[in-house]
C-alpha cells in the first residue's frame, strides 16, 4: 500500500503501518494516542481516520454536529399496523350439561336383518345389533361398521306385509344422497354408507348423548344454563351457514333433531325433509304442496302460508333457530298450542314475549338475538346464518 495513503510511524520500532491498523505490523506496539478523530456529535475518538463514520453513535465524519437530544424536533409516533381481526369460529365444542344418552333395546328373538353391501360408503355392510328407536316414519337401529358402533336408519313400511316402493325408497335416501354430496362439518351427524337391499338404509354417526328434547324433558325442564344454550346456537348456525352454502335447506330444526355425542358435541341431524334451493318456476309450482311441511310449533310463517309470506327458504332455518333457542333458554315453546290451527294462529299472529319475561337471567341482548330470528317477514330476519352467528359470539362474550 502506498504511503500517500495516509498511516502512521511505530513509535518503537519506527515502521510506517496503514491507518486502520490499530497495533504495528511489525513489533505490536498500540496504535499512538490521539491518531484518528474526535466524533463532533459525541465527543468520542474515533480510533482511525480511515472510518467514515462515529463507531459510537453513527454520525459522518466531517458533519456538523447533531443539536442535543432535548433541542430536535419530537419523532412522529410510530403507526401501528392493524391485522384484520378474523372472526372466532367455536364447532365441534362439547357443552357442560347432562346427556340423557340412548337405552338401545335387544332385537325380537329370531329377528335377523342382513343387509345388501352398500352403494356409498365401502364394501362392508352393517351388522345389526339392537334397536334404538323408532318414529312413525323410520326405525333406527344400533349396528356396528368395520369394528365401529353406528346409527342404521330404515323407513318403515305402511304395512308389515308391504315393502316400499320405488318412489318411497327414493325419497327416503334423498337424505343420505344430501349428506354425500357435502363436506363433512363438526355439527353435522355424519354420513358413513348407504345402501339399497334388502330396502333402503342410511349409516349414519353413532349419537350416544341423546337428543335436546330428552335433555330439555329430563334435566332441564326450565331451560338449560344459558351460556351453554348460547353455545348450541353458535354451533348450529355455523353448522346451518355451512349446508347453505350447499344449496340444502333443513325445514325442520327442532330439539329432537339437535343430537348429542357421548361427550357432548351437538349436531344437527335428520336432513329428511330439507330440500335442494329450487329455481324460482319450481317453486311456483310446488310452492302449496309444500306448505305445512315440518314439525307444526317450529314452523316458519313462509311455511304455514307461502302466498301471503313468499316461498320457503334458507331463512326459513334461521326462523326454527330462533324457535329452538327460545325453547333452550326458558323451556317452552312460544307458539305451542293445543290444537294444530291454534299453533298456525300464534305462529301468524303472535308476537312472543322476550325471553327474558319468562327467565329473568337472559340478557338483553338475547333477546334482541332471538326476537331478530323469529321476524315474521323473512326479509326482516338475519338475512343469513352467519349474521346470527355473529350476535351470538359477541352475546357469549358478555357472559
Amino acid at each position: 500500500m502506498s504511503r500517500d495513503a495516509g498511516g502512521w510511524t511505530c513509535n518503537r520500532c519506527g515502521e510506517w503501518n496503514p491507518d486502520w491498523c490499530m497495533y504495528c505490523v511489525n513489533c505490536g506496539a498500540e496504535k499512538e494516542p490521539g491518531v484518528g478523530w474526535v466524533c463532533p456529535n459525541c465527543g468520542n475518538m474515533v480510533p482511525s481516520t480511515t472510518y467514515r463514520f462515529c463507531i459510537f453513535c453513527g454520525h459522518e465524519r466531517g458533519a456538523e454536529a447533531r443539536p442535543a437530544a432535548e433541542t430536535r424536533p419530537k419523532a412522529k409516533p410510530e403507526t401501528k399496523i392493524r391485522l384484520k381481526h378474523r372472526p372466532r369460529r367455536i364447532v365441534g365444542r362439547p357443552l357442560s350439561i347432562r346427556l340423557p344418552g340412548i337405552k338401545p333395546k335387544p332385537l325380537s328373538r329370531g329377528t335377523k336383518v342382513k343387509l345388501s353391501r352398500p352403494v356409498y360408503g365401502g364394501p362392508r355392510a352393517p351388522v345389526i345389533k339392537a334397536l334404538i328407536g323408532s318414529t312413525l316414519l323410520t326405525e333406527v337401529y344400533l349396528a356396528t361398521l368395520g369394528g365401529r358402533k353406528v346409527a342404521v336408519k330404515m323407513p318403515r313400511a305402511p304395512r308389515p306385509w308391504e315393502t316400499l316402493r320405488r318412489k318411497e325408497q327414493d325419497e327416503f335416501l334423498k337424505e343420505a344422497e344430501l349428506l354425500a354430496k357435502i363436506k363433512p362439518h363438526p355439527n353435522v351427524v355424519a354420513l358413513l354408507a348407504y345402501g339399497t337391499g334388502p330396502w333402503a338404509w342410511i349409516a349414519l354417526e353413532l349419537m350416544e348423548g341423546g337428543s335436546l328434547r330428552d335433555a330439555l324433558s329430563q334435566y332441564y325442564p326450565k331451560g338449560l344454563p344459558i351460556r351453554e344454550a348460547v353455545l348450541i346456537g353458535i354451533q348450529l348456525a355455523d353448522a346451518l351457514d355451512h349446508i347453505h352454502h350447499y344449496g340444502i335447506v333443513h325445514r325442520d330444526i327442532k330439539p329432537s333433531n339437535i343430537l348429542f355425542t357421548a361427550n357432548g358435541v351437538p349436531k344437527l341431524a335428520d336432513l329428511g325433509l330439507a330440500k335442494l334451493m329450487l329455481s324460482v318456476s319450481e317453486r311456483r309450482r310446488l310452492r302449496q304442496a309444500e306448505a305445512g311441511i315440518g314439525t307444526p310449533p317450529y314452523l316458519a310463517p313462509e311455511q304455514v302460508d307461502p302466498s301471503a309470506y313468499g316461498d320457503v327458504d334458507w331463512r326459513a332455518d334461521i326462523w326454527q333457530l330462533g324457535v329452538v333457542l327460545y325453547e333452550a333458554l326458558t323451556g317452552q315453546n312460544p307458539f305451542m298450542a293445543p290444537t294444530p290451527a291454534e299453533v298456525t294462529g300464534r305462529i301468524l299472529a303472535h308476537q312472543p314475549k322476550p325471553p327474558s319475561k319468562l327467565r329473568s337471567e337472559v340478557p338483553q341482548e338475547l333477546d334482541e338475538i332471538i326476537l331478530m330470528a323469529l321476524k315474521k317477514h323473512k326479509d326482516e330476519r338475519y338475512q343469513s346464518a352467519a349474521e346470527m352467528k355473529r350476535d351470538l359470539l359477541a352475546a357469549l362474550d358478555t357472559l
